[in-house]
């Protein structure tokens, strides 16, 4: 057993190894703007390395997978399934669709973990993810709730702010701290280093749609 696989012992590091694992080749996108190429004749065509959420979401679903089939993590009999529709089981008065679930289905007492993915060039889906993961903890009982904030690289020379800091600035914002709050463990990976940069947690009792509009301000201002 490598040392990655040494690592895979838990839900969060179990994430963490299959967001390690993901092969960029099948994350990144092409890096042609045609818009530029037909405006600039083909000259200073390629742009920054382009991501998507979904292309990454399903690539570490693969690689997730594998984990669970190498058995080189075990969720002792739970699965991973992907965008599940919750509507269809009337748990929820609209339906709910997490990123991931890691569960045995039919079992409740059984339902490991929720994970949702956000980028950070999409700070707004903070809030909603995070009220997204208690509703699933509330009415559902899934023990880990899991946040990966997918850190985008910054331009060339720009002069914004450290993509993780942002990011953590962002997160703290939403953070209740309040020890009966629901613990929501979040990971920063960054899409640069292609690796979980940092682990953190904050703490949940019902979603601040309020807060929303202020990162919205943040991002316009």
């Amino acid at each position: 057993m490598d040392k990655v696989e040494a690592k895979c012992s838990g839900v969060l590091d179990a994430v963490c190894c299959a967001l390690e694992r993901m092969d960029q080749e099948y994350c990144q996108l092409s890096h042609y703007d045609y818009q530029q190429i037909s405006s600039t004749k083909g000259q200073n065509s390629a742009a920054e390395l382009k991501f998507l959420e979904r292309p990454i979401a399903y690539e570490f679903y693969h690689q997730l997978r594998c984990l669970i089939e190498q058995r080189v993590v075990d969720f002792g009999g739970a699965i991973v399934q992907g965008e599940v529709n919750k509507g269809y089981q009337h748990i929820f008065d609209t339906g709910r669709i997490p990123d991931f679930i890691i569960h045995v289905k039919g079992k409740d007492q059984l339902n490991l973990a929720v994970v949702e993915f956000k980028l950070t060039t999409n700070p707004r889906g903070y809030g909603e993810d995070f009220e997204k993961l208690v509703e699933f903890k509330n009415k559902l009982s899934y023990r880990h709730l899991i946040e990966v904030i997918l850190l985008v690289p910054t331009s060339r020379g720009g002069r914004d702010q450290n993509p993780l800091e942002k990011a953590i600035d962002d997160v703290q914002q939403l953070d209740d701290r309040q020890k009966d709050g629901h613990r929501i463990d979040v990971l920063f990976f960054d899409l640069g280093k292609w690796k979980v940069v940092k682990r953190s947690s904050i703490r949940k009792k019902r979603g601040k749609r309020g807060l929303n509009r202020v990162l919205l301000r943040r991002s316009l201002g």
